[in-house]
């Protein structure tokens, strides 16, 4: 498990040396039996809507309303204009799909991530279907905590 360590700045940073906002540092408790495992961001976050509790993309079953996957939905938000640089946005029949360039977002470890990120969703209203890190050598595979993270802060650097 990655825990979040202080830079030479004072920000946190995950231990292959993210530097991460502290909303952003990955999660120090991931429960235990009978809890729920729950991101940082779903941590910090406090329930703002009257339906549903939240459900976290680390824990089993489907997400609903996961604030790191809601982030990363944000970055391909289909009413920007200009679209980030690197966000490829699609939409069909209120399915939607973005791939977010990731190539250049590496882990301070000197590892990178992948080439893109895949998400699809329907609608907006809070389910995040599919969240792949696609690879030019390696099948698709499910990203991690620190890895959503990391894009999160590529596309959104955090305000001082």
């Amino acid at each position: 498990m990655n825990t979040p360590a202080q830079t030479q700045g004072g920000a946190p940073e995950t231990q292959t040396g993210v530097p991460l906002h502290p909303r952003r540092a990955p999660a120090r408790s991931r429960g235990g039996e009978g809890m729920s495992a729950k991101c940082a961001m779903c941590l910090e976050r406090k329930k703002d809507w009257n339906r549903s509790d939240p459900v976290c993309f680390l824990e089993d079953g489907p997400n609903w309303n996961c604030a790191t996957l809601n982030a990363i939905r944000d970055i391909c938000y289909e009413g920007q204009n200009p679209m980030p640089i690197g966000v490829d946005y699609q939409y069909c029949e209120d399915q939607k799909y973005a791939t977010i360039k990731i190539q250049d977002v590496e882990l301070n470890n000197g590892n990178y991530i992948g080439l893109a990120l895949w998400v699809s969703w329907y609608k907006s209203r809070g389910k995040t279907d599919c969240v792949w890190v696609l690879n030019d050598d390696s099948p698709p595979r499910k990203p991690t905590e620190e890895e959503l993270l990391a894009i999160i802060n590529y596309y959104n650097p955090p305000t001082q």
